[in-house]
Order: structure tokens, then sequence, then C-alpha cells
């Protein structure tokens, strides 16, 4: 409990950080300690960019409120599927087959 408070307390103190940023210098989007921010009012199409992306080659996007980032569910599905893929690709012949004792019977 006690590393969950200071995770917390580091994240509101890095979020006011970014939002007195962002005020102060008058850009409601950017980045903060190398942490990307964007205060603005969130929309249907800014939704739609950050998470499902298929133009955008990252897995982990700005977030479309807030400090940190968010994932394109896009790319995280489309990389799951390729790996899948070479998994189906291989059969069972292909594998290699542990050494046989003389104990052991034959199939």
């Amino acid at each position: 409990m006690k590393h969950l408070l200071n995770f917390r307390t580091l994240f509101v103190a890095l979020t006011v950080g970014a939002l007195v940023y962002s005020i102060r210098s008058g850009r409601p989007v950017g980045r903060f300690l190398g942490m990307p921010y964007d205060f603005r009012v969130p929309t249907v199409d800014r939704f739609r960019d950050r998470f499902w992306n298929e133009d955008d080659d990252r897995i982990f996007t700005p977030m479309v409120f807030g400090v940190g980032w968010s994932i394109n569910f896009f790319r995280l599905a489309e990389k799951f599927q390729a790996d899948n893929a070479v998994e189906d690709d291989m059969d069972e012949g292909s594998l290699p087959q542990p050494p046989r004792t003389g104990s052991q019977p034959l199939p």
C-alpha cells in the first residue's frame, strides 16, 4: 500500500506540473519532463485516432486527455495476429524431438 501511495503522489505531482506548465506556456498540448500531455477537450475523432489508428505505427500514443500514453489497439491486435500466424505456420513435424532412450516404447 505504501508503494501505491508513492506512485499516486508522483502521478498527481506530474499531472499538476504539466497542467501548470500548460497554462503558463499557453500550449494545451506538448511534453512535460518527456511525458506527453493533452488538456484539450476530448473529441470522438481524437479517441479514434489514439485508440484505433491504422495509419499510426506506434503502439503507445499520447493520451486523449491528461498526462501519459494510451494504447493503439489496432497495432496491438495486428502484432498479436502476426505472432499467431508464425505459430500456426509451425507444424508438429518441424519441432525438435527429444532423444529416445532404450526404455521408451516406439510410437
